[in-house]
């Protein structure tokens, strides 16, 4: 199972979040990351490759790329995700590219300034987080791999927009490879390497994390919740949202 996280995929979001022995299964959002692991080590696995990554050690993950992350034995980790508005410099170079998914570092001088400033410090002033965003990107820029997407590779963020759109909708993967211009069992094949589910559990995932932000409002029904989140039920809402607990219990 994998999860789009849509609060990470917000104009001028940023987040930034320490973790102790991080696990994250298949996620994605439309925004950049990066990890710095302060110690022990961290793996890595990221459109079909796989990084073990040790004290000191970098990664930056691209928009739209599904990944995750596990903690072999122990780890303490910082992951910042960042909104591309913050760094326009940033993404004009990394726009319509790949990159070889590889480990980068940061002078001692670079790593110390930003576990002062940026990882560890709570109320962070715009203009030196902005500074240490950079910092980060021109280390990562120094040796990274860049390469043009395949004009073959599914345009991921057009997929999760028409989810966006028609998820009320008893939408089929036969709708969104003729809406984007794909054979349908090319789409298929590519959809499930990509996102590592079927399609029919992605809507649905997007679905139940839509439920949990109105279950927040008290005030709503259950019948309400599950009508808005474009379940034809509450029968059918019941019964994914206890799927969903179980895998995501796994």
């Amino acid at each position: 199972m994998n999860y789009y996280q849509s609060e990470n995929s917000l104009n001028e979001n940023y987040n930034m979040i320490k973790y102790n022995n991080i696990r994250w299964k298949h996620h994605f959002h439309k925004n950049p990351e990066v990890i710095y692991v302060e110690s022990g080590e961290v793996l890595v696995t990221c459109e079909g490759g796989s990084l073990l990554l040790h004290e000191n050690d970098y990664l930056m993950i691209f928009p739209n790329s599904v990944h995750d992350y596990s903690t072999p034995d122990s780890s303490v980790s910082y992951v910042a995700v960042f909104s591309e508005d913050h760094v326009p410099e940033f993404s004009k170079i990394i726009k319509n590219k790949s990159a070889k998914l590889k480990v980068f570092n940061c002078p001692n001088n670079i790593t110390s300034h930003l576990k002062e400033y940026f990882f560890k410090k709570q109320n962070i002033d715009k203009f030196t987080k902005l500074s240490c965003l950079y910092m980060i990107c021109g280390e990562f820029l120094k040796t990274a791999e860049l390469r043009e997407k395949k004009k073959a590779e599914l345009p991921v963020q057009k997929i999760i927009e028409y989810v966006e759109k028609n998820f009320m909708s008893d939408i089929t993967m036969h709708d969104v490879a003729k809406e984007l211009g794909y054979e349908y069992h090319y789409f298929s094949r590519c959809f499930g390497e990509i996102f590592h589910t079927n399609f029919k559990s992605f809507v649905n995932t997007y679905r139940i994390e839509r439920a949990e932000q109105l279950m927040k409002n008290e005030k709503m029904s259950k019948t309400e919740i599950a009508a808005l989140s474009g379940f034809g039920s509450v029968r059918s809402f019941n019964r994914v949202l206890r799927e969903h607990t179980l895998k995501s219990n796994k």
